[in-house]
């Protein structure tokens, strides 16, 4: 009798462990305000510990309604800033947003030079305070800026083409002052990416119709000083157009292939990948994630091997069996994978997306799903029913969902 009540207090310990392991508790849930802007992105302010959305609001219709004939085909976008508690905040005219760091936001207008006879960019810095913008006297100018990053340590790399001297990459301060300047290739080639991790800029260098060398250039610069750390090719295996930093190390990605390098230029690994990958994510300490249309892969990072792996429409079964009026074609829509609690589980995040109806395009029925480091399903979280935008916000032991009215507050 007592060898049972002991397995059954084994048994009542193991549940409750197991619960506590694989529970997640929402502690908030808090309303927001529902607009018809589209959501570029959403952040949170260090300052005042509020997530604010920038948001773009397409003013053709009443420019049409208000301006004279001459006007009426243009197309003007009035961008800005919409806090959790409501208010809002424009920018001035034709200013686009760029970037957030550090309660620091970046914006871009772009105006044409009639003496140059081409568009400039004019960049300005903004200092978040309390719920309000205070514009900094600095602005920078750049003739065609195509790529922009805004570094922790306030630094902006950009990039352009032009005509008389090929690829650029400059590197400025936080007062915009130029640090250091990159010529790559003279001619031939334009499409350059960037990203940062660990204080080195990866700038990955494209090749272009009139230089079909099947190469990349990789340029690593560090990030305090700008001076260039190295500079690698890469030949033949690859097939990419996105870069993710994990950890010490970045992820090429693309239809088609992926190629990791470490922060000194070294190729680590490099693999073929046939379907295209739509994020990636990850930062657990030996794995890390991606997410194609159709699957999400745990691959290892010293090798690149697949660790686990998970069909999107196996998780997402009991979904596709709900009914939606008018539906004519429905489809899983994947829209992100997340590192949760420091990268110990996986967050795959997903909705259904549908056609045949003359209505705007919302995601239904959004889901977030947690995935242990074996591949575990351990939670499936129902998010909303129907929303356009919908993200998480990870944060050390808690994270947020985001969508179109609220945010919801998790803990582990």
């Amino acid at each position: 009798m007592n060898k049972v009540k002991i397995c059954v207090f084994i048994s009542f310990l193991m549940m409750l462990l197991s619960y506590v392991l694989y529970s997640q508790t929402l502690i908030d849930t808090i309303p927001l305000e529902v607009t018809e802007d589209t959501i570029i992105e959403v952040f949170e302010s260090n300052e005042i510990g509020e997530v604010f959305k920038v948001f773009e609001n397409n003013l053709g219709l009443r420019i049409l309604e208000q301006r004279p004939t001459s006007d009426m085909l243009a197309q003007a976008y009035q961008y800005g800033l919409l806090w959790q508690n409501g208010k809002r905040l424009l920018f001035d005219k034709d200013e686009k947003f760029v970037d957030f760091k550090n309660n620091y936001i970046l914006t871009g207008k772009k105006f044409w030079d009639r003496e140059l006879k081409d568009f400039k960019w004019n960049f300005k810095k903004h200092t978040l305070l309390q719920r309000s913008l205070l514009a900094n006297e600095d602005t920078l100018i750049i003739y065609k800026a195509n790529e922009f990053i805004f570094l922790e340590n306030g630094n902006i790399v950009t990039t352009n083409f032009r005509d008389s001297f090929g690829t650029e990459i400059n590197v400025y301060s936080p007062d915009f002052k130029l640090i250091e300047t990159y010529n790559p290739y003279m001619m031939g080639f334009t499409d350059i990416t960037m990203a940062t991790n660990n204080k080195i800029v990866i700038a990955v260098v494209y090749p272009t119709r009139t230089h079909r060398d099947k190469m990349l250039k990789l340029l690593f610069i560090n990030a305090d000083n700008g001076n260039l750390l190295y500079e690698k090719e890469l030949y033949n295996n690859f097939s990419t157009s996105n870069i993710y930093p994990v950890n010490n190390f970045f992820v090429l990605y693309g239809d088609g292939w992926l190629n990791a390098v470490n922060n000194k230029g070294k190729i680590i690994w490099d693999r073929s990948f046939d379907k295209p990958i739509s994020v990636t994510s990850g930062m657990e300490r030996k794995y890390f994630y991606v997410l194609t249309n159709k699957e999400l892969f745990s691959l290892k990072k010293k090798t690149g091997s697949t660790h686990w792996s998970k069909k999107l429409e196996s998780i997402y079964k009991s979904k596709l069996d709900k009914e939606l009026a008018g539906v004519t074609d429905i489809k899983i829509k994947p829209l992100g994978i997340y590192s949760i609690f420091d990268g110990e589980y996986a967050g795959l995040l997903v909705g259904q997306s549908r056609k045949g109806l003359n209505t705007k395009k919302f995601i239904y029925n959004v889901a977030l799903y947690l995935f242990d480091k074996n591949g575990k399903l351990c939670k499936t979280i129902e998010c909303c029913e129907r929303t356009r935008f919908a993200k998480i916000l990870p944060d050390g032991n808690k994270f947020k969902i985001i969508t179109d009215d609220e945010i919801q507050i998790y803990k582990k």
